[in-house]
């Protein structure tokens, strides 16, 4: 009777329990940047076609959840260490640009509803499941883009990427210990020129139910080329490949090869439309050993890189006082060709603004003032931030400058932030140009997405705002205490003890009684005459 009940479960188990929809791939990329430097991008993609929440496998169950709860199509977290330098680098990987610091982007499906309080809802929770520091989006720095309606979007200048953060980002993964997550280890992220992780999801909606997913997780780094000159995916990571991951459908290692990188070690290839491009099949274990894979960076202090033609951003300050300054965003464009592109800037509303100052001058053979449209959500105190959003035209072989005034508004003492006296950091300026007119600036044409924006982002700066002295009160304090701890016994012992007069010759005869005590009588006098008080 047993067996034909175990025979029966057998049976009826399999059928049902539905096959997995859900698709994993892992891909690492290795190439050398503009100068020399070692780029390394891990991208991890989960994709599912499940419909509820109870069926997903590998999908993290949390931002099924999320996605459902707060109705969103669309969420990107970005948290980066250090600033990418497109002068000597050269442009960000289309689908893996990021800002300097923090950045937070969400679009909700219904853009009627109380999109505020989802906002300031989403951002607690985000803030708890990554170990981040992100309250401070809530609402000195959040804002609704009138370019991309529906969109909810925050920056954090000075908020970099921590330990706490990678452990939190790897825990999303399938495999959390095999496969290449086993070559993310903090010790050798972080101590990097540049490091940023990137946790990018979306949906489409079917009826306002669930559909189809997509997850991306991406982390980008720059080694200094200085200490890798020939080198191993062990020394670059400190850390050994042992397993692979059994849920990946497709692991693959890219290599770029140019005149500055190369590979060593006899290698077997997959086709690929790029000569220069290196692809391993990490699920194949026969073709390689990964351990002794070795690389060569061809690097001499004394060459010299030939850097293509870049568009730069600069952002810097100008006249800068006590009171306020200028902020001066200055855009290179060195091509011969001219550029649609959209600039949006933000500022804290600490920083009040003169949009009548606003100008835009390029100077190609002569300096000029162009004409832009623009789109501004003008700050609130305490509320929200300003938003400057212009369509520009770059002409070409131009230097073009956006300049505004400000001045620091004088806060309350409730408004200033934790450490206010180190300042307040404003955010990097972005600029996006349409991949139609860049189709030449992408670093790797090989993974560029030509729907996408090419994105060219500034370096954040850093306000000193007008602060009063925060540590008078202690120090009144301090000061205080100390007086009356000095002076207050003896003022309260002459104005608590009576007076009393004697004859002068019964002082003399104490006088003499006391010079013949002994020590032990003295002390005892003494001890008596405090205890009598």
């Amino acid at each position: 009777m047993i067996l034909i009940l175990i025979s029966l479960l057998s049976i009826s188990i399999p059928s049902l329990v539905k096959p997995s929809k859900e698709v994993f791939t892992e891909n690492l990329f290795v190439s050398s940047l503009n100068n020399g430097d070692i780029i390394t991008i891990f991208n991890f993609t989960l994709s599912s076609q499940q419909y509820n929440e109870d069926n997903s496998i590998y999908m993290p169950w949390l931002f099924l959840h999320l996605f459902e709860q707060f109705s969103l199509e669309n969420f990107k977290l970005t948290i980066s260490q250090g600033f990418w330098r497109t002068n000597l680098w050269g442009y960000q990987h289309v689908n893996t640009g990021v800002a300097s610091g923090t950045e937070l982007s969400v679009k909700f499906f219904d853009k009627t509803k109380n999109t505020y309080q989802k906002w300031h809802d989403f951002i607690h929770l985000i803030n708890g499941l990554f170990c981040t520091s992100i309250l401070g989006l809530l609402p000195q720095f959040s804002v609704q883009p009138k370019f991309n309606d529906g969109w909810w979007y925050g920056s954090l200048g000075g908020e970099s990427v921590c330990t706490e953060n990678l452990q939190s980002w790897k825990r999303l993964l399938p495999c959390k210990n095999s496969g290449l997550a086993s070559l993310l280890k903090p010790t050798s992220l972080l101590s990097t020129r540049f490091h940023s992780i990137t946790i990018e999801m979306n949906k489409q909606n079917r009826n306002g139910h669930f559909g189809n997913f997509h997850l991306n997780l991406i982390s980008k780094t720059v080694y200094n080329y200085q200490s890798f000159k020939e080198f191993t995916l062990q020394n670059l990571f400190n850390s050994k490949l042992f397993l692979r991951c059994p849920v990946s459908i497709q692991s693959q290692l890219l290599i770029k090869k140019s005149k500055y990188f190369d590979v060593s070690s006899f290698v077997t290839t997959q086709n690929s439309q790029d000569s220069d491009l290196v692809v391993i099949d990490l699920n194949n274990s026969s073709s390689l050993n990964l351990n002794k894979f070795r690389f060569l960076a061809k690097v001499d202090n004394t060459q010299r890189y030939t850097h293509s033609p870049t568009i730069l951003l600069h952002s810097f300050f100008k006249s800068v006082s006590q009171v306020g300054g200028r902020i001066c965003i200055q855009i290179n464009n060195p091509f011969q060709q001219s550029f649609n592109a959209r600039f949006m800037q933000m500022i804290p509303w600490q920083i009040r603004v003169f949009l009548h100052t606003l100008t835009f001058v390029c100077s190609n053979k002569s300096k000029e003032s162009m004409d832009f449209f623009g789109e501004y959500t003008l700050a609130r105190d305490g509320m929200r931030p300003l938003l400057i959003e212009l369509d520009i035209l770059l002409p070409a072989n131009s230097k073009c400058k956006i300049e505004f005034g400000f001045e620091a508004a004088f806060l309350k003492i409730s408004e200033f932030p934790p450490d206010a006296n180190s300042g307040i950091h404003v955010p990097g300026a972005v600029l996006s140009i349409s991949q139609d007119d860049s189709t030449n600036l992408s670093l790797f044409s090989t993974f560029t997405n030509k729907s996408a924006n090419q994105k060219i982002f500034g370096e954040p700066l850093l306000i000193l705002l007008p602060v009063p002295d925060f540590s008078m009160p202690f120090n009144v304090i301090c000061f205080v205490c100390s007086t009356i701890a000095i002076f207050y016994g003896n003022i309260f012992a002459l104005s608590t003890k009576l007076m009393k007069l004697f004859p002068k010759e019964e002082k003399l005869l104490e006088n003499e009684q006391e010079s013949t005590l002994t020590v032990k009588q003295k002390i005892f006098k003494c001890f008596c005459n405090l205890f009598s008080r």
